[in-house]
């Protein structure tokens, strides 16, 4: 599909007919790898039926590629990618009705055959009606002059087509790895299972049913009230400052005890003040010291008068 868009975006753009063959038979190619996948997993096909439909494929390509490249006649491309077409639409619709696979792929080839035959429509409405769509979009001006643009619808269709087919085959061919056919088995799926993006991107999801339903429940289970770490995570975080044991906590001062005693009230007291004194002044006694010594001085020199 990388090719083909490459090569279709320089045919338009140049319109040259080397340009045309790098759009063109990279359809041819990927419709045929298309068509190999689906007969290499059909339940029904037995081996000799299976090799002769690659073999045929395949020879059927390499000779409408030869005719086309040597005779540059477009109907010649166009019958033989009709053809491939008609080819992969067959298969994918009796491989579907024979496996007993869910609604699922059932819908998307149903809706990838219909986008696919619509873009087909619109490419031969813009080939046969080419001069009244360029005077319609002159009319309507460049915004819904775009819309008109059937050739260009029938790119965005039959790419969209294209990519369903190539999911449904890749479906198909893990569908057989896993289980053998694939689809149901005891009202549940088995093996891989489609799903749809937005309602229109399908994707294979892999694994059990169990395993993706328990992958979506807790996905949204986790929300505001869930905790980012667990009562244990937040144990051992070191952000986490756990409360002090109880033999180190601190201790309440104590309350000095009140005496009854009057005496001994006054005597504590009398201690009190002198071992303030004593941390002030280097001694306790201080003041009762010098006060003794300037009387017995004073004492003296009234006698020696």
């Amino acid at each position: 599909m990388f090719v083909v868009g490459i090569g279709s975006a320089m045919f338009h753009g140049t319109l040259q007919w080397e340009w045309q063959l790098v759009d063109e038979l990279p359809m041819l190619l990927t419709t045929l790898l298309i068509l190999l996948g689906l007969s290499s997993t059909h339940p029904a096909l037995p081996t000799l039926v299976r090799t002769s439909i690659r073999f045929g494929a395949i020879a059927f390509t390499l000779l409408a590629t030869f005719a086309y490249v040597t005779s540059r006649a477009y109907a010649t491309f166009q019958r033989a990618f009709t053809g491939l077409c008609v080819a992969v639409v067959v298969l994918i619709g009796s491989h579907l009705y024979i496996s007993k696979f869910p609604p699922l792929p059932t819908t998307l080839a149903l809706r990838s055959l219909l986008l696919f035959a619509l873009g087909l429509a619109l490419w031969h409405v813009d080939r046969f009606l080419c001069p009244d769509l360029h005077r319609a979009r002159t009319l309507l001006g460049p915004a819904l002059g775009t819309v008109t643009q059937m050739h260009a619808w029938w790119h965005v269709l039959s790419g969209y087509a294209t990519y369903t087919v190539i999911t449904l085959v890749t479906y198909f061919k893990q569908a057989q790895a896993q289980t053998g056919t694939g689809g149901i088995s005891g009202g549940k799926e088995v093996g891989p299972r489609l799903r749809i993006e937005g309602g229109w991107v399908p994707r294979i999801v892999m694994g059990s049913v169990d395993d993706e339903g328990a992958r979506e429940k807790g996905a949204s289970s986790v929300g505001e009230d869930t905790p980012l770490l667990s009562s244990s995570a937040l144990e051992k975080s070191p952000l986490a400052s756990p409360p002090p044991p109880a033999s180190q906590a601190p201790a309440s001062p104590p309350v000095p005890a009140v005496s009854s005693d009057p005496a001994r009230a006054a005597k504590k007291h009398q201690d009190d003040q002198e071992q303030e004194q004593e941390a002030i002044f280097g001694t306790a006694k201080f003041p009762k010291t010098i006060g003794r010594k300037a009387g017995k001085a004073m004492a003296r020199g009234f006698v020696d008068m």
